[in-house]
């Protein structure tokens, strides 16, 4: 982990540099003309900020999809944002009128466009259904990306679930199609099937695939559907004790993970329909039946067997506080959470971050004030990790933690430059806490030009939702 975390502060140290503004879409559809990939992104970023004013650029922006210029000079290793994602974003908030364009774009002979265009439909929402036929056509593109970006944009932009269903099943079959496009399809059924008539058998005929990536993601799909899955319960309940591993990665190195964490994480989703899970999960929470998760994990640098015990223990606790909430086995497992949250040691471990966001999943007042001393406490960590987390909690848990405003505006406010995630996940919080949170437009106000460009994206992300008229705009001038 510290290897990592030193190479992502190097990155955050070469991204610095201000801001540049201006003011017009005129002159923004110029600076997205520009030689300067920085400039040319914060033409984008200004752009987004305008929304639908910036509609007469829709077709400078579709070009730009393809624009992997990063917002630095000499970007070495750069692993943030670039210009195509900015440009991607100012299309979702320009909304309907940019579908026709984007449509059209789905048949561009780059991939890369195609890909870009299908992805911005998806998050373009209900407003883009026109694009369903186009979209269909690209399940049997060439390209395996663009055939996943018109999965998960299929579940999004609206279409009768008696469509949309049929068609994911169909790609969810596929003998040989890949496995992460098989495994979007089972996500994508969310968003097809709100209500889960359709998606939930389908959905539970996944978790008893040989393929632990195909189990994983029906889970963690299932898992959204909370109480309406009540019918996969005893299937998930049987996977408990599941040896199979998916793939996972940080930056640039890969590892494996449990399933079972997965399979955890959706019954406590599911909430008091899964109490049939609850036997098991004590056992977990004592740390039985645990004992070959030590011997069978591999000794990577993020992953180490002592903490993926730990982990399991984690989850197991949240699981029982969710499923039975006023019984002996939540006020266990709560207590659990907060010592692994409190717990000493030099650099805060992969488990107390997991039970900061454990803690957000439960997300009680109790939840909450755990949470709001954990922020304010002393840090003397190298990193600061574990504030990250627990702001990141905050963050989604939202406008209910709204008690948490004053910790986070102190938050902002850290200087030590090694904490640089703190205040970033700090005014994202911030952004999700609604009017409550206006208060803090000064202090975030006061971070629009930081030198980190995390910072400055998450503070204007920030602004944006929190200003009266969504018209907080960060503009770009060479």
């Amino acid at each position: 982990m510290r290897q990592i975390q030193c190479f992502c502060l190097v990155v955050c140290f070469l991204l610095s540099s201000a801001p540049l503004r201006a003011d017009n879409v005129t002159d923004l559809m110029d600076l997205l003309q520009s030689d300067k990939s920085k400039v040319r992104y914060d033409a984008a970023r200004s752009l987004k900020a305008l929304g639908p004013q910036a509609r007469p650029a829709i077709k400078l922006l579709v070009a730009a999809l393809s624009d992997t210029g990063a917002p630095i000079e000499n970007p070495i290793q750069y692993l943030g944002p670039c210009v195509q994602d900015v440009a991607s974003e100012a299309l979702v908030e320009i909304g309907r009128p940019a579908v026709p364009s984007l449509i059209e774009a789905l048949r561009h002979r780059e991939k890369i466009i195609r890909e870009y265009a299908a992805s911005t439909l998806g998050e373009i929402g209900p407003p883009a259904k026109d694009s369903f036929a186009a979209l269909t056509v690209l399940l049997n593109d060439n390209e395996d990306w663009v055939r996943y970006q018109a999965v998960v944009a299929i579940g999004k932009v609206g279409t009768d679930s008696s469509k949309v269903v049929p068609l994911l099943e169909g790609v969810f079959r596929r003998p040989n199609e890949d496995r992460f496009v098989r495994k979007a399809a089972l996500a994508a059924l969310h968003h097809a099937d709100p209500q889960g008539k359709m998606a939930v058998p389908l959905l539970i005929e996944g978790l008893q695939s040989p393929d632990a990536e195909i189990v994983a993601g029906a889970a963690q799909t299932l898992g959204k559907f909370h109480a309406r899955a009540r019918s996969a319960v005893r299937v998930l309940n049987d996977q408990l004790h599941s040896k199979k591993r998916r793939g996972e990665s940080y930056a640039d190195i890969v590892y494996t993970m449990p399933v079972r964490l997965d399979i955890i994480r959706a019954l406590a989703d599911i909430g008091p329909e899964a109490a049939a899970a609850v036997p098991t999960l004590k056992l977990f929470l004592a740390g039985e039946e645990l004992k070959d998760a030590e011997k069978d994990a591999p000794r990577i640098v993020l992953w180490e067997g002592k903490h993926e015990a730990e982990i399991i223990q984690v989850w197991a606790a949240a699981a029982l506080v969710r499923i039975v909430p006023n019984q002996p086995e939540a006020k266990a497992g709560f207590e659990f959470l907060v010592r692994k949250l409190h717990e000493v040691s030099e650099e805060p471990t992969r488990a107390q971050a997991d039970a900061a966001e454990a803690l957000g999943t439960i997300g009680t007042d109790a939840a909450i004030a755990v949470l709001i001393q954990a922020l304010e406490a002393e840090d003397t960590s190298e990193y600061g990790s574990l504030r990250v987390s627990v702001a990141n909690a905050l963050g989604d848990i939202g406008p209910p933690a709204k008690a948490a405003i004053p910790a986070l505006r102190k938050a902002l406010q850290v200087k030590n430059p090694w904490h640089f995630g703190v205040p970033r996940e700090a005014a994202r919080a911030l952004g999700e806490m609604g009017t409550p949170a206006r208060i803090a437009i000064p202090d975030l106000t006061r971070l629009r030009d930081s030198d980190g460009i995390w910072l400055r994206e998450s503070v204007e992300d920030a602004l944006q939702k929190l200003s009266a008229d969504g018209k907080q705009v960060d503009v770009t001038k060479e």
